[in-house]
């Protein structure tokens, strides 16, 4: 039986009545995928988001596609219309857990400096809805195994080069402080709720190994420039087609930018949580890195041996940073999205350790305590 043209929801609480269209959820992958850890929006929200995004879409809405989320409270949905080919994202960001006003400012400063960020369209700071440019479904991280690595490789530190250039006051500074609160989400969620270890080899080295990257020359850093925020995109044209070779990258979740490390994108994207990289294409990934780097900045860091260490001693610490968030998500939201990264993530962390001697210990007890004390814990 075909819906009705529109229905009445009350929402609970305001007493209000509001307009909802009809609405069909795609039978998608995706959508299975978002469903194993998109958490449910009560029917009052959706009805509001659903009525907000049909004022500011230039068409009706007949589908919302929901979407699989990062580690945040954000909930993102595509939009489909029977009138337009064309698409959206609307995401749900609540204002209390996330600094959408910031996503907004670092929209504008991105694509003024040539950033290939979404476009935003629309922006409701007090209920955090957000109407944006839809870069489609062609994740890094789904390419990996169908593409030329070497030219998806390519094509992300070229644009890398990019953010590092951009210089904004909105972009604030990446404080020391903060490396060290990074680590303690590792020791508190993996070392201590998840395992009840105590972290004894972590903090012998961690002071050396935070004022080691705190040192290295600064720049405008994504801060999560990895395969899931990457997506290969069509350049439009009346001739481009996907197999065309005409392809550009879109950047997405670049809202906690800060300025920061010269290395910390580059480690993020060639020691990526959800994919790992062969040897060469790491050693690819070190060589258009450093030529991508300025040249004020290749000269303070020296040589791209040092550059590698460098990115090292980032990766390590970015890597046990996300397994505490993985971790969290797991024991504080009952989310088990992430947990299969969880060991992996330990396991590459623990070898990388092993490549500096002064972190040979840390590297051992990740692998012969922490790694195998998770696969435990997570059977």
């Amino acid at each position: 039986m075909p819906l009705p043209f529109e229905t009445l929801a009350q929402c609970e609480g305001g007493g209000a009545t509001v307009t909802v269209f009809p609405v069909r959820l795609a039978k998608t992958r995706e959508r299975r995928e978002a469903e194993l850890y998109t958490p449910c929006m009560p029917d009052c929200r959706h009805a509001s988001l659903l009525e907000w995004c049909n004022d500011r879409s230039p068409v009706r809405v007949s589908e919302l596609e929901p979407l699989a989320t990062e580690a945040s409270t954000r909930s993102f949905w595509r939009v489909h219309s029977d009138l337009s080919p064309r698409t959206w994202i609307v995401m749900d960001s609540p204002p209390d857990s996330e600094n959408n006003r910031q996503f907004v400012a670092l929209a504008r400063v991105f694509k003024k400096e040539g950033v290939p960020v979404p476009e935003v369209y629309a922006f409701d700071a007090e209920r955090g809805f957000l109407l944006v440019e839809d870069f489609g479904n062609r994740l890094f991280l789904n390419e990996y195994p169908r593409s030329d690595q070497f030219e998806l490789i390519k094509l992300a530190v070229s644009t890398l080069a990019g953010i590092q250039r951009v210089e904004d006051a909105a972009i604030p500074p990446y404080e020391q402080a903060r490396f060290h609160m990074e680590l303690d989400i590792f020791r508190q969620w993996t070392c201590g709720a998840m395992l009840e270890l105590a972290s004894q080899p972590l903090n012998q080295i961690e002071q050396d190994l935070v004022e080691a990257i705190f040192s290295q020359p600064r720049c405008t850093v994504h801060r999560d420039f990895h395969s899931r925020n990457l997506l290969l995109r069509t350049r439009p044209g009346p001739r481009a087609t996907e197999n065309s070779g005409d392809l550009s990258i879109g950047i997405v979740d670049f809202q906690d930018a800060l300025v920061g490390p010269c290395t910390y994108d580059l480690a993020s994207f060639a020691f990526d949580c959800y994919w790992e990289f062969a040897p060469r294409e790491i050693e690819h990934c070190f060589a258009l890195g450093w030529q991508a780097l300025p040249l004020a900045q290749r000269r303070q860091v020296g040589s791209i041996i040092e550059f590698r260490r460098m990115t090292e001693h980032v990766a390590l610490q970015r890597m046990l940073k996300a397994v505490g968030i993985f971790c969290r998500l797991l024991l504080q939201r009952q989310r088990d999205s992430h947990v299969r990264y969880v060991v992996p993530v330990l396991q590459r962390a623990g070898t990388l350790a092993l490549n500096h001697p002064s972190m040979s210990d840390l590297g051992r007890w990740l692998l012969d305590c922490v790694a195998p004390a998770a696969q435990s814990r997570l059977e």
